[in-house]
């Protein structure tokens, strides 16, 4: 799931499917690809049937109402927000001691982050 099975993370590449997926479509669509899979997928490789299957899935996918799609999250239902889609991708922290964080916005981060301390003045 995209918020990591309810854990909240707020990580897009907890299991790195956008690579699989990205992958695979760029093969189907002949771009040069390193390492490809021993077999395309999307289609069976097929560029007009890969349209089609992700026609058809993400037709699929529309008709799913929101509020079906993101009930029952645990971290939702205890924040009244049950079936809200921003609430399913927000950030969870854990409680420290006595300490708690609101859940904020999914946020598009780098890995890695770096704080930098400069000491005098401009």
């Amino acid at each position: 799931a995209p918020n990591n099975h309810g854990d909240h993370l707020g990580s897009a590449y907890q299991e790195g499917w956008y690579g699989y997926a990205k992958k695979d479509l760029m093969t189907v669509l002949g771009e040069p690809v390193n390492e490809k899979y021993a077999r395309p997928f999307c289609g069976k490789g097929v560029l007009a049937d890969c349209r089609t299957a992700l026609r058809q899935s993400l037709k699929a996918a529309l008709a799913v109402p929101a509020s079906t799609l993101y009930s029952g999250d645990a971290t939702c239902v205890k924040a009244k927000r049950d079936g809200d889609q921003e609430c399913y991708d927000d950030v969870s922290f854990r409680a420290l001691g006595g300490i708690t964080q609101p859940l904020i916005p999914w946020i598009n981060r780098p890995t890695y982050q770096q704080a930098v301390e400069i000491k005098g003045h401009r």
